[in-house]
C-alpha cells in the first residue's frame, strides 16, 4: 500500500523547479512491501537560501529545530545558528565559528527550553551553550568527557540527551543549565559496554513521563530507564530497515567491521526520538551507505516506526523520501516531521524544508514482547 503524499504547493514566490522536486510524487516515498506501515502526508514544502551572508553550508545531519514562528538552524559547516520565518526568509545570525566565550566549534543538535533559550550542544568544544532568541549568550557549560550526542530534548529547564559514556557505563546525560548540574543517568546494557560502546558510542534519548527511553547504536531494543531504577526491555520489530545483525556482537569482539563506516554499513543507526500528539512514540532510523566514491557523500535511507503508547505494539518502517547527500536534518513537532535536505541542480544545491504529518491509521500492528 503505497503512503500517501498528498502535496501542498509552496507560494508562487519559490522557484517552481524547486517546488516540485521538493514535492515529488508517491514513488519519491515507496511502498510498504504489502503491510501498512505509518503513513506520511507531504503538507508543505519551503525553499532557504542557497546564497547570501546566511545561506547554510551542508546540510547533512544538523541540528533543526521548527518552531511557531522560527526556523533554527545548526550550521556546522559555518560554526553558526541560523534563524529562519517560518516561510524561509533568513531573519539572523546567532554565534561565530570558534572557541572562544559565547562561539561554537562545531554546532550539534539543538532544542528551544521552555524561556525560550536556544541551546545546542558545541562537538567542537565539548561543551553546552544557551542563547537568547536575539543572540545573546545566557550560559555556557563545559562537558567534561568528549560527547556526540544525536539528539537534544528540552523539558522546561532541563536538557536531555543520549550521551554514551564508556568510563561510567551510562548512557543518558541531564544537564540543568539554571543550577549548572550535569548528571549522568541510566546504565547501559552489559553486551552493549562488552563489544560495541567503543565502535558506536552512539544514542538517542527521549524523557518519557517517569523515566527515559533510549536506544543504543548497534542494538535492536529499546530500554525504558525508570526513575525507580528498573530497567525494561523493548525489542523494536523491523520489516524493511537493516535492523541489527544477530551475530552482530560476536563478529565486533573478533574485530571486524574496522574499515571506514564499517559498523554503520551493516546497522541501522537511530537517528531520532519523539512523542506524539497521541502519546505514541516515534522512531527515526538511517541506512546509510558508505560504498560511495571518496567525493560523493553516503546515500540514506531512513525508517520510521511507531510505538504505542503502551510499549505493546510496532507500526514498522514506513520510508522517507531517499537522500543522495547523506542523512537529512530530521526533528519533530507535534505530529508532524520536518527534513531538511537538498536539491542539486547543474550549479547549486538548495536546501529545502519538507514536512509530513503522521499517521498510524490503518497499521499492520506487529506484536513488542515487553520484557522487563
Amino acid at each position: 500500500m503505497p503512503h500517501t503524499l498528498r502535496c501542498v504547493r509552496p507560494r508562487a514566490s519559490l522557484l517552481v523547479g524547486l517546488a516540485l522536486a521538493a514535492c515529488g510524487g508517491a514513488d519519491d516515498v515507496g511502498e510498504t512491501a504489502g503491510q501498512p506501515a505509518p503513513t506520511l502526508t507531504a503538507v508543505d514544502s519551503v525553499v532557504l537560501p542557497d546564497t547570501g551572508a546566511l545561506a547554510l553550508g551542508d546540510v547533512a545531519n544538523l541540528g533543526l529545530h521548527v518552531g511557531d514562528d522560527a526556523i533554527w538552524v545548526a550550521d556546522r559547516q559555518n560554526g553558526r545558528l541560523v534563524r529562519f520565518a517560518r516561510d524561509g526568509r533568513p531573519l539572523a545570525q546567532v554565534s561565530r565559528k570558534g572557541r572562544g566565550p559565547g562561539e561554537i566549534a562545531g554546532p550539534g543538535p539543538l532544542a528551544v527550553m521552555g524561556d525560550g533559550t536556544v541551546a545546542v550542544w558545541d562537538y567542537g568544544g565539548n561543551r553546552v551553550l544557551g542563547f537568547a532568541p536575539d543572540g545573546a549568550l545566557r550560559w555556557e557549560l563545559p562537558v567534561r568527557e568528549q560527547a556526540l550526542p544525536l539528539q537534544l530534548q528540552a523539558t522546561g529547564d532541563t536538557l536531555w540527551a543520549g550521551v554514551v559514556s564508556l568510563a561510567d557505563s551510562t548512557g543518558v546525560m541531564r544537564i540543568v543549565p539554571r543550577t549548572g548540574a550535569i548528571e549522568k543517568l541510566a546504565r547501559v546494557p552489559l553486551d552493549y559496554t562488552a563489544g560495541l560502546a567503543h565502535s558506536l558510542p552512539f544514542a538517542i534519548a527521549l524523557r518519557l513521563g517517569d523515566g527515559v527511553l533510549v536506544n543504543y547504536a548497534g542494538d535492536h531494543r529499546l530500554f525504558l530507564h525508570r526513575d525507580d531504577g528498573g530497567i525494561d526491555s523493548i525489542p523494536l520489530p523491523k520489516r524493511l530497515r537493516r535492523g541489527t545483525p544477530p551475530d552482530l556482537l560476536a563478529r565486533a569482539m573478533r574485530g571486524e567491521y574496522r574499515e571506514a563506516g564499517g559498523f554503520e554499513n551493516v546497522v541501522s543507526m537511530p537517528a531520532r526520538v519523539a512523542r506524539l500528539t497521541d502519546g505514541t512514540i516515534a522512531l527515526l532510523h538511517s541506512d546509510v551507505d558508505f560504498s560511495q566514491t571518496e567525493h560523493r557523500p553516503p546515500r540514506a535511507d531512513v525508517w520510521l516506526t511507531v510505538l504505542d503508547a503502551a510499549n505493546e505494539r510496532a507500526c514498522v518502517d514506513a520510508p522517507l523520501p531517499r537522500s543522495d547527500h547523506g542523512l537529512p536534518s530530521l526533528t519533530f513537532r507535534g505530529d508532524t516531521l520536518f527534513l531538511l535536505d537538498q536539491v542539486i541542480g547543474a550549479d547549486r544545491a538548495t536546501p529545502v524544508l519538507r514536512s509530513f504529518v503522521v499517521s498510524t491509521a490503518g497499521c499492520a500492528w506487529m506484536a513488542v514482547a515487553h520484557q522487563p
